[in-house]
């Protein structure tokens, strides 16, 4: 027997795209937590009963008939397929969410963002880490104090690519530099940063990047980010303000629950205290429709401001776009 669904959803029903190790591990097991299993469908190329839901279809058209209105889809395939399915969902009236990076062509996202609007539908990247409270104050606070800060360094380093993922370096879409690059450069978006002045380096192999600028802006606000892969895992943002103080937020692109550890210096006294966030895979479900077209216009904008940037940069480093 189907157990009840504990909160009042923002839509009766979702249809989860791709069932990777991401999928079945963290997006799955929240679907699971906050609806009935008969309000929950599966698109995958090999069928998985994951979850003992019943609701599963080879392909994202043969699913259209099943969740016939109001039914949110949720894409967490591999970015090569990402505007195909999203453009067949989007045609079909459907709210659609994307996994980040959500889109390696601007061309297509350009397409996508006018059916969106023609259909009066949603299209939603899912950057999870904006879930997170001190995320967004920080985002809030960069933004008040924007003529104080002298710059911004960040880094995000894994230890090793996990197994079975999309990942190979043979293209932007399957490239380190679009699935980690894309966190830094939406921030610098929400944040009300121009991307245009962002440049990047790489090593030989393609493993790990840098980006970097020394004028974010009129206040010569510079930036960096180390990303990619190293020895020991790394992830955090770090505001420098002109008068040397500082912030600094540990891990910052993250989306698990659990502690942040924040850092504030101010005079050369530093203080070290733990924010503790929740699931923001949770947390992203909970978002009402309304609140979500609200946002619409301004997150198309930073959509198209990173994937405008991800070509561009690929580019420079030979980096095919398919």
């Amino acid at each position: 027997m189907a157990k009840s669904m504990k909160v009042n959803m923002p839509w009766p029903k979702v249809c989860l795209v791709g069932l990777g190790n991401h999928a079945k591990t963290k997006l799955l097991p929240i679907l699971v937590e906050l609806y009935d299993l008969n309000q929950i469908s599966t698109v995958s190329s090999q069928i998985n009963n994951a979850n003992n839901i019943k609701n599963n279809f080879y392909s994202i058209s043969e699913s259209f008939p099943h969740n016939k209105s109001n039914c949110l889809y949720i894409l967490s395939s591999p970015p090569k397929y990402h505007y195909s399915q999203a453009k067949a969902a989007l045609l079909a009236g459907f709210d659609v969410m994307v996994e980040k990076p959500c889109f390696i062509d601007s061309s297509e996202l350009q397409d996508l963002i006018q059916i969106a609007k023609s259909k009066k539908v949603l299209l939603i990247e899912m950057m999870m880490y904006l879930q997170n409270k001190i995320v967004n104050i920080f985002i809030n606070n960069l933004r008040f104090d924007i003529n104080k800060i002298k710059s911004i360094r960040s880094q995000f380093i894994i230890p090793s690519i996990p197994l079975g993922t999309f990942r190979n370096e043979k293209s932007l879409s399957s490239s380190l530099l679009a699935d980690i690059g894309c966190y830094p450069l939406n921030f610098l978006s929400e944040s009300g940063f121009d991307l245009r002045e962002v440049e990047i380096e790489t090593d030989k192999n393609l493993n790990k990047y840098f980006f970097y600028s020394k004028k974010l802006n009129d206040n010569h606000t510079s930036f960096s980010c180390e990303f990619g892969l190293g020895n020991n895992y790394s992830n955090y943002i770090k505001i420098i303000y002109k008068n040397d103080n500082f912030i600094q937020l540990s891990p910052f692109y993250y989306g698990r629950k659990g502690k942040r550890e924040l850092t504030i210096n101010m005079n050369n006294n530093i203080k070290i205290r733990n924010v503790i966030e929740e699931n923001c895979f949770k947390k992203i479900f909970l978002i009402s429709r309304n609140q979500w077209c609200k946002t619409q216009n301004t997150r198309f904008h930073n959509m198209i401001q990173v994937t405008e940037t991800l070509q561009k940069l690929s580019k420079q480093v030979n980096l095919p776009s398919n």
